[in-house]
């Protein structure tokens, strides 16, 4: 073999010791001899320091003291690769894992953490609680909607009939099931989970309304007229003879067969049925009211 200083070469194995060695313990290597304390270097890797021709003079790193050994080719198993070099015990094998382990671990619980703060952020946006009253959280239609959310049934029974309903039949012949509909999601929305039922003693709330003739409205007081809410009628809209329909009040009983409306259109409390009545009463009209046929 051609070797050079700082080659790194493995000395031969602890099994061709055992089959070679005489009964003193040694192998005769041309003008060598293995000794036995030279077998503790069986199997490893060594680096070679000097070169006194033939043998070559070698250094094993990890030697527990500093005594060097004299080694020649038939000592030697092979020259090994510096990729290779040079050999780890276990502990060292173990220690540089449990380096890599807490390297890697350090590594996932800062994009854990960075994940949970992005996501601590949005889920944060998304589910902000608007702490205001619910009559100045639900103004419109679609705040009723916002208020639900997409995937209550309500509203999911709106979307439902106005993407397939309502586009196949004329507007005038279910304007009051839309309305209804409509109504169904605000009350719902109002109530704030509140459902009225079937139970003794149980007060529920509607708000009424009443049909105003022109002469009525003409002998009408301007104040009351100013502030009443009504929706005008005219020729173009509903099938009536009457001039307005008007938010006249609400009304309160316990559960009866002559209601004159769903359990789904009760409210839990007066103030907001008056709410209701006042703020949404087109809507109102639409479902008490039948629309003219175009």
């Amino acid at each position: 073999m051609n070797f050079k200083v700082g080659d790194k070469v493995k000395i031969k194995s602890l099994e061709w010791y055992e089959d070679n060695k005489d009964e003193n313990g040694n192998i005769s290597c041309n003008d060598l001899y293995f000794v036995p304390e030279m077998s503790e270097l069986c199997g490893t890797v060594c680096e070679i320091v000097h070169i006194l021709g033939s043998p070559f003079v070698i250094e094993y790193y990890q030697m527990k003291n500093n005594t060097n050994w004299s080694f020649n080719d038939d000592m030697i198993e092979c020259c090994v690769a510096e990729a290779e070099q040079p050999n780890t015990t276990e502990e060292e094998k173990l220690s540089e894992l449990v380096t890599e382990a807490k390297e890697l671990i350090t590594k996932l619980n800062n994009a854990v953490s960075k994940h949970e703060k992005q996501e601590t952020k949005v889920t944060a946006k998304e589910t902000k609680v608007d702490r205001r009253p619910v009559m100045e959280r639900v103004k419109t239609f679609e705040d009723a909607c916002e208020e639900l959310r997409e995937n209550d049934p309500r509203v999911m029974a709106y979307n439902s009939f106005k993407d397939s309903t309502m586009n196949s039949i004329g507007y005038e012949y279910v304007s009051d099931i839309e309305a209804y509909l409509q109504l169904r999601i605000i009350v719902a929305a109002l109530n704030e989970g509140w459902e009225a039922k079937f139970n003794m003693g149980e007060f529920n709330f509607i708000p009424l309304f009443w049909l105003y003739s022109q002469c009525e409205l003409d002998g009408m007081p301007y104040e009351m007229y100013k502030n009443t809410p009504m929706v005008m009628i005219d020729d173009n809209s509903f099938d009536t003879d009457y001039t307005a329909f008007v938010y006249c009040g609400t009304n309160y009983d316990t559960m009866s067969s002559d209601d004159n409306v769903g359990t789904n259109l009760y409210l839990k409390s007066n103030e907001l049925a008056e709410y209701c009545g006042k703020q949404f009463i087109k809507i109102w009209a639409n479902y008490f009211l039948k629309n003219k046929k175009g």
